[in-house]
């Protein structure tokens, strides 16, 4: 039985469903030479023995050749957007991502009424379905792509009172003559739950459409379609709704509609030629040694270009000495790989300013990698006059994303006994969905934001850091961000080391989530009060954070509260010392519209007045009626 779309209203619909099939090419090699398809899908030819031409490589073994059957790969949807307008206006999708060359672009959409251009402005489409009632005239068009783009322009009715709605999808992997058989419709039919025709095919990628003169806010897609919607309001309405699936059976569902008229379509992309069976060559890890000069001159490209030619799974040896890299060194694509940098520095003796396209001002990044690990590697910026506060460097804002380390889109990276200083950013910065980050025995000196920041990340250890003269903050955690289905800062661990910072040591606001996180065992020299700041600005409740066995020396002088919890689940605040001003009345820990476990227990709040402040959702003071155990306010507790 079909899953059906939930929803409630009565509409008049059109449905429409269509699914795409992969391409597939193969080139042949030159003679003496053989088409190498690497751990990562990279294809390229390259010369047999194999050799990285610009890295000497000191351990290697033969490439492995192996024969199997083809197995077809469904198209990948790049992007999708949705647009509307009212008074018969155009609309312009912009989409996330830019449509390359090859690229299919589907377009879905039309305006209400019957009078007026309906489809896309642009040439180069071709009208694939279409229909025209009293109510609306909808279509969809497709679009091989032949330059680069990234906007595709529609046409509304042009008329007053008639709202115009549309999405768009860029899909790669999609053959160049696009259907292979005419579309197969059902309908047009009065009834509940339009229903398309199923397609038999290959693997493939399927959308679901629907259009409707009536807006219903439930429609919802059954897991694992995704879905997307576009409503135009105006007098006359107009709702697109599509959901799509990359894989599986190929049978779109229902729509859970009221009685109403509809009518479906299902359309099957064409497939490319593919062979019967498909020969790859995989390269081997090799061992590498980095060829670079160390006399001042710029190295950047150099490193980037042997990083890059690194097969997955090898080992880059930087040797010891200071490489000027005023630009980006980046990992990009890799996977596997180990750079061994012990002695080694990256330094740029420019003040880049965030707005350079070629370094957005970091350093070095990782991005769209899996299971890198980098050793010893020091990167030192320019960043070394004091900016107003004695012994702090400067902040400025125009350079704060000139970070001396970066993950962007990686899974599974370590830093080990990495050194970042002198940096006008952060340290490290951590996100645009990274998971499995780990920092050991990371060190971060005289930077001008924060030590470390972690703002779209999951499953992030950090451990042992030693942060000294942090401009801003010490650790932050802080959604900069939002991304469907990911909760944006979740399981952090921050274990030993020490922190010394102009302002918080742990400040975690945003907006969005950060769940899950231990901090313990870490000393806290100086900074502002209050030492852990919880609060997201747009009034996110967060959950599960646990501060435990910290010592913070201080002492803290400000009068609000030493640790301030806001709109949290489960907090627990266990075996901490900190040492307070004895003589500013001060609060150790504020809670305020927390639910679930409050536990603080078994601290040294060395010199504080009182252990809790407890406040409802609106700030107002209630009583406490829990127990706070074994928690000391004596001064001197600590033993200073």
């Amino acid at each position: 039985m079909k899953k059906v779309f939930a929803a409630t209203s009565a509409a008049v619909g059109l449905l429409l469903a269509f699914a795409l099939v992969p391409s597939a090419a193969l080139s042949d090699a030159p003679s003496g030479q053989i088409q190498i398809v690497d751990g990562s899908g990279r294809t390229f030819i390259v010369d047999l023995p194999y050799t990285v031409d610009t890295v000497p490589v000191t351990t290697t073994t033969a490439p492995t050749t192996t024969t199997v059957p083809y197995q077809p790969v469904p198209p990948e949807l790049v992007s999708a957007v949705t647009g509307s307008a009212r008074n018969g206006g155009d609309v312009t999708l912009t989409f996330s991502e830019v449509a390359q060359p090859t690229d299919t672009i589907v377009l879905i959409g039309g305006h209400s009424g019957d009078i007026g251009p309906v489809g896309p402005l642009d040439d180069g489409y071709t009208q694939q379905a279409a229909y025209t009632d009293s109510h609306y005239m909808v279509g969809v068009w497709t679009s091989q792509v032949t330059e680069a783009t990234q906007t595709v322009t529609a046409s509304g009715s042009h008329r007053a009172t008639s709202a115009t709605a549309y999405i768009g999808f860029i899909l790669r992997g999609v053959d160049p003559d696009i259907l292979n058989q005419p579309p197969i419709m059902a309908g047009p039919a009065l009834s509940t739950n339009p229903d398309p025709p199923p397609i038999t095919t290959d693997e493939t990628f399927v959308l679901t459409m629907v259009a409707s003169d009536w807006y219903d806010g439930d429609a919802s897609s059954p897991i694992p379609w995704e879905y997307l919607k576009a409503v135009g309001t105006d007098t006359k309405r107009l709702v697109i709704g599509a959901a799509y699936l990359t894989t599986g059976t190929i049978d779109p569902p229902q729509w859970g509609w009221d009685r109403s008229n509809w009518i479906a379509w299902t359309m099957a992309f064409k497939p490319s030629p593919t062979p019967s069976t498909v020969t790859t060559t995989t390269i081997p890890p090799v061992t590498a040694t980095l060829q670079a000069a160390t006399d001042g001159t710029d190295v950047t490209d150099t490193i980037n270009e042997q990083i890059a030619a690194l097969p997955p799974g090898s080992t880059l040896i930087v040797p010891p000495g200071d490489y000027y890299t005023p630009r980006t060194v980046s990992v990009i694509d890799q996977s596997g790989l180990t750079i061994d940098a012990t002695g080694a520095v990256f330094y740029s003796d420019i003040k880049l300013a965030n707005a350079d396209p070629d370094t957005i001002g970091r350093h070095f990044d990782v991005r769209d990698s899996t299971n890198i690990t980098i050793n010893g590697l020091t990167v030192r910026g320019a960043n070394t006059v004091e900016g107003g506060k004695p012994g702090y460097m400067v902040y400025d804002s125009t350079r704060e994303n000139q970070h001396a380390f970066a993950v962007y889109k990686s899974d599974t990276v370590t830093f080990n006994d990495c050194l970042a200083t002198s940096i006008f950013g952060d340290g490290f910065y951590i996100g645009s969905v990274s998971y499995n980050v780990t920092l050991n025995n990371p060190t971060i000196t005289n930077n001008g934001r924060q030590g470390i920041a972690v703002t779209l990340a999951q499953h992030v250890r950090i451990l042992n850091p030693t942060i000294t003269n942090s401009r801003r903050s010490g650790i932050d955690l802080e959604p900069n961000s939002s991304y469907a289905g990911f909760v944006d800062v979740d399981d952090v661990e921050i274990a030993g080391g020490s922190i010394k910072s102009w302002l918080l040591a742990f400040p975690s606001g945003g907006k969005g989530q950060v769940n899950n996180v231990y901090v313990h065992d870490v000393t806290i020299r100086g900074g502002s009060t209050p030492w852990v700041f919880v609060r997201a600005s747009d009034g996110t409740r967060r959950a599960n954070w646990t501060v435990e066995n910290n010592s913070v020396i201080g002492p803290l002088g400000s009068p609000v509260e030493g640790a301030r919890f806001f709109n949290v689940d489960n907090v627990t605040v266990i075996g901490n010392t900190v040492r307070f001003n004895a003589g500013r009345e001060m609060t150790a820990v504020l809670f305020q519209d927390i639910a679930g476990i409050m536990n603080i227990s078994g601290n040294c709040f060395d010199g504080a007045a009182d252990i809790l402040s407890y406040r409802d959702a609106n700030g107002t003071p209630i009583t406490y009626t829990r127990v706070l155990d074994s928690n000391d306010l004596t001064v001197g507790c600590s033993g200073y």
